[in-house]
């Protein structure tokens, strides 16, 4: 199973470190709007990949969960929505 997570702070950073147990088998793709967190986080957690464009999420995860902010998460709800893309940059812009 591939599990993606949207937001890499506090929150996300628990789930990760929760999932990425050693004997847990899902890989972890893993974004934020501050690159460098999804990248530290990643490179702290067996199986975990940073990724950079939500679809990359989207299209290879069998889960998403999303641990942004609220702000972030609105916003990618409007835009999913009205059926426009998202990429790293929009997405950094949004919190």
């Amino acid at each position: 199973m591939i599990i993606g997570i949207i937001g890499c702070g506090v929150i996300g950073t628990e789930i990760c470190r929760a999932l990425g147990v050693d004997g847990f088998r899902s890989k972890l793709l893993l974004i934020d709007r501050h690159p460098d967190r999804a990248q530290h986080l990643a490179e702290a957690t067996p199986a975990a990949s940073a990724v950079f464009s939500l679809f990359d999420v989207i299209d290879q995860a069998d889960l998403v969960v999303e641990c942004a902010s609220i702000q972030a998460a609105r916003y990618l709800v409007e835009r999913f929505d009205k059926g426009y893309g998202l990429d790293a940059a929009q997405y950094r812009r949004a919190g």
